[in-house]
């Protein structure tokens, strides 16, 4: 399987401003919000118990979490959806580093 080759780290393409930001606000949630409150314990991302449980049963838990996050997210008020959207891009997320970590 092909893995892309990693980012240039351009954030400012002209037409990607909306999608910058939900990214944006996926990583201040996991960084600086909840995800850091309740579960980093002091230690990187990658160490925390999303990255853990990742690299011990495989990336079909974090994308169960993600489906469940989208599911949840339908039936929710809009504030909320997102929250749970932008939760289901870190899972997201904890699947791609775990697919890469594999190469």
């Amino acid at each position: 399987m092909a893995v892309q080759k990693k980012p240039t780290h351009n954030f400012d393409v002209p037409g990607y401003e909306k999608l910058r930001d939900v990214l944006h606000r996926a990583y201040e949630q996991s960084a600086v919000g909840k995800g850091v409150d309740r579960h980093a314990n002091g230690k990187p991302f990658h160490e925390q118990p999303i990255a853990i449980g990742v690299q011990h049963f495989g990336i079909g838990g974090a994308l169960f979490q993600a489906f469940k996050k989208a599911e949840e997210a339908q039936r929710l008020p809009t504030d909320r959806a997102v929250a749970e959207l932008l939760g289901a891009i870190v899972y997201l997320s904890a699947a791609v580093i775990e697919l890469e970590r594999e190469v």
